[in-house]
């Protein structure tokens, strides 16, 4: 008897595949892997940016409530020492006594 190897259809496929792949990442120049860990590294980067860019916008917030507020301040402040400074003065000490 004689036995013979009959070749599955899947190791015919995987051969040209195989080569297939092998050309293309010949022709871009890396690989799957190599472009994932690329990709990886760029999505990484954009979003350490993007972290960076809001803390620094809420590091510069309270300082710029800060300065509105001390801003504000003054405004209501010259606001109320011209209201009290419009009130009629009470009468001094000395005329008190001048009376007695």
């Amino acid at each position: 008897m004689a036995c013979f190897f009959y070749p599955s259809p899947l190791l015919l496929l995987s051969t040209p595949i195989g080569s297939l792949l092998m050309a293309l990442q010949k022709y871009y120049g890396e690989t799957i892997q190599e472009r994932k860990q690329k990709d990886r590294k760029t999505l990484h980067e954009l979003q350490l940016k993007e972290w960076k860019a809001r803390l620094q916008f809420t590091e510069l917030l309270p300082e710029e409530i800060e300065s509105s507020l001390q801003k504000n301040r003054s405004k209501d402040d010259a606001e109320k020492i011209e209201a009290l400074l419009n009130l009629p003065r009470n009468p001094s000490s000395t005329d008190k006594q001048d009376e007695d």
